[in-house]
């Protein structure tokens, strides 16, 4: 959980950031969470596989001890391992998960069903490509890629996309996609609703991002802006073209940058300088794409069979769609409800690679049997 009771996303590319005075915090963190020596070795035995004994430390104190632990998983490269198994047994350590809060998460609330707790098997060390392949922010958004490049190259501190959808899930995604590609160091503020109806006019929404860039500093904001409630006719100026020329004038000389992106209704005209993307649309073949690429690394990596690697990215792009289709089988994939399957099963691959596996292989074996 996070410090306001949210559930969290770890996401292990961060652990490799972490600088020598965050790794301090960390070491505070897990001082305040296990109080005693005898109480971390036997965490890292039973919960990690390791000795204490194996990992010689001149001092007697719980802190030299998790120094000489901290430097070496982060030197081996099961830091990740180290933090995320120490969250998880410990959940109600408020230091830790400030810690992980801060550092190895989003700072935005996911709406998510599944997302509690994305890690890699205990007591393995995460593979970088496994893991971007089967990181969702990067599932078939290329063509939003190509469409934001030339705007991000300008240079400009203010630069605003639209987006003909106003999905949470789907918009939580775009903004991680956006941070991956072009966001070395981001913050992010909170989603404001364009609609002086309620109440939230242009004035107010502009105060909100204002309060959160104010700490910002040198970092990338991203901000999602909802204008789905408003009423823009073909040719009319409306009050999102007003906000938009507010947004430009009030930050155009922040030390960071501002991206915007203007969610609305499809068919919806976006305020001139506002590049519209294309809107998200998933189909049968981009899932199988995305679950055979994961098959085949798992096949490199993992030891899954060669001989099912096809038949297994299959099976698992049905399930997948299964799940998502709101009709019939074979009908439109919603949104929402693929990125809840994806993240569900990632969810599974994280936790045991073996388990997820299994369940591929028994759904094959059910679909292969007779009827009846």
């Amino acid at each position: 959980m996070s410090p306001d009771g949210h559930l969290t996303h770890l996401d292990p590319a961060r652990v490799e950031d972490l600088t020598g005075p965050q790794r301090g915090e960390l070491n505070a963190a897990l001082c305040a969470t296990f109080s005693q020596r005898r109480d971390f070795a036997r965490f890292l035995l039973y919960q990690l596989g390791r000795r204490l004994e194996n990992y010689p430390c001149d001092g007697q104190g719980l802190e030299d001890v998790l120094y000489i632990i901290i430097e070496s998983a982060y030197a081996e490269g099961w830091l990740f391992a180290l933090i995320s198994a120490a969250y998880k047994d410990r959940p109600n350590s408020t230091p830790l998960a400030r810690f992980v809060h801060v550092h190895l998460t989003s700072t935005r609330v996911h709406i998510r069903k599944y997302t509690a707790f994305n890690t890699p098997p205990i007591g393995h060390s995460p593979e970088p490509h496994l893991y971007s392949l089967a990181n969702t922010a990067h599932f078939d958004l290329a063509t939003m890629d190509e469409a934001m490049y030339s705007a991000m190259q300008t240079g400009e501190t203010v630069v605003a996309f639209g987006v003909e959808y106003v999905g949470e899930t789907f918009l939580s995604k775009l903004c991680d996609r956006i941070i991956h590609r072009w966001g070395d160091v981001w913050h992010e503020v909170k989603k404001p609703t364009l609609d002086p109806v309620t109440g939230h006019t242009p004035q107010k929404c502009l105060k909100i991002i204002a309060r959160f860039i104010e700490h910002a500093g040198e970092a990338m904001s991203i901000c999602v802006v909802r204008i789905d409630t408003l009423v823009i006719e073909d040719g009319s100026h409306s009050i999102a073209d007003d906000f938009w020329k507010m947004l430009q004038s009030s930050f155009s000389s922040i030390p960071g940058r501002l991206i915007v992106l203007f969610a609305g209704r499809p068919g919806m005209r976006f305020p001139d300088g506002v590049l519209a993307l294309p809107s998200p649309h998933f189909r049968h073949i981009d899932v199988y794409q995305w679950t055979s690429n994961i098959v085949q690394e798992l096949v490199a990596t993992h030891a899954w069979p060669a001989q099912l690697r096809q038949r297994l990215g299959q099976t698992w792009c049905d399930w997948l769609c299964a799940d998502a289709a709101v009709d019939s089988a074979g009908g439109p994939l919603d949104i929402e409800l693929l990125y809840d399957a994806m993240d569900a099963t990632i969810n599974q691959l994280h936790i045991s690679h073996h388990n997820l596996r299994h369940e591929l292989e028994q759904r094959a074996r059910n679909a292969d049997a007779p009827s009846g």
